[in-house]
């Protein structure tokens, strides 16, 4: 069986990173956010979740995606303020070596499963809810029309998007 969850993405990338086998990775596979210690943050987006309080979709014909922070979190928690001030200043520096990186998985109802988490790149700040309980975020997808440039690129991301 592939390997497609959190933890396998998680593994790897860190295994990438630092090229040594031997490094194992610590993080909570409920959060729905990973820090990195480079400034580099990956968010977990689950779409089509039975039974979620909060609904991920997409807006701007894909062009932006929700996200909301988990349930204990608020507006003044630091991963929270970590996303809006990196979110933010990708907004105003394109090639900044911060960023957050966005990874999607939809839901089958069919199979009763979650698919595997797919990698839409990186985002920028739209929006912060700090009103809304949890908080909520609008991501713009930065690098949506290079997704979209591909045959193989647009059908995964329909596929992902139901757009």
């Amino acid at each position: 069986m592939a390997q497609t969850g959190k933890a396998f993405v998680m593994e790897e990338s860190a295994r990438l990173a630092v090229a040594d086998d031997a490094c194992r990775v610590s993080f909570n596979k409920y959060s729905g956010v990973q820090e990195w210690g480079n400034n580099v943050l990956f968010l977990w987006v689950n779409l089509g979740a039975p039974n979620s309080d909060v609904v991920n979709e997409f807006f701007d014909e894909g062009r932006e995606v929700s996200w909301f922070g988990g349930s204990r979190m608020h507006e003044n928690t630091p991963v929270l303020q970590k996303l809006k001030d990196i979110g933010s200043k990708t907004n105003l520096e394109k090639s900044s070596s911060e960023g957050i990186v966005l990874w999607c998985r939809k839901y089958t109802s069919d199979q009763k499963t979650f698919s595997p988490y797919v990698c839409l790149g990186r985002l920028s700040l739209v929006s912060v809810d700090p009103s809304s309980q949890p908080v909520k975020f609008v991501w713009k997808l930065m690098d949506y029309e290079s997704i979209l440039s591909s045959k193989d690129g647009k059908q995964l991301f329909r596929d992902l998007s139901g757009l």
